[in-house]
């Protein structure tokens, strides 16, 4: 990972996208492999899912989590912070971004509704995906952290 050399260390930007769901064909739900940790001054993250392959009519919802730990407990939980939601068409890149210092309202652990993000930066990352109808699907998730 290169690193823009910044005179404020907050402004740090790395140059790299990290794969964080490589470019793969898909044909139903599932929860990607990779789980990532993202460099230690990361103070936001642009995403980018990359869908170069979608059979006529099928959808894909794809989701990114973080993971965290639950206040005074052991456990651990997923939790979404951007979805894009019900996208169907081929050869498009979707990108959303969310930012460490933005206040962030209460919210139950639920399904996060389109449109919807949440500024939270757990300790690694993952994406989940479900794909509506047969598919295939080939899509990539890559994140940019700031």
């Amino acid at each position: 990972m290169v690193r823009f050399n910044s005179s404020f260390p907050e402004h740090q930007v790395y140059e790299d996208w990290i794969d964080l769901h490589p470019s793969a064909a898909r044909t139903g739900p599932g929860t990607g492999t990779r789980e990532l940790a993202l460099p230690e001054n990361t103070r936001a993250i642009i995403a980018c899912l990359d869908v170069t392959v979608a059979a006529a009519g099928d959808t894909i919802d794809v989701k990114i989590q973080t993971l965290v730990r639950q206040a005074g407990l052991d456990a651990v939980s997923w939790v979404d912070v951007i979805a894009f939601t019900q996208v169907g068409i081929a050869a498009e890149r979707h990108y959303d971004k969310i930012v460490a210092g933005l206040d962030q309202a209460d919210f139950l652990n639920a399904n996060l509704a389109a449109g919807n993000k949440r500024h939270l930066f757990g300790s690694l990352w993952r994406c989940v995906w479900d794909i509506n109808v047969a598919g295939p699907y080939t899509f990539s998730v890559t994140l940019q952290p700031m």
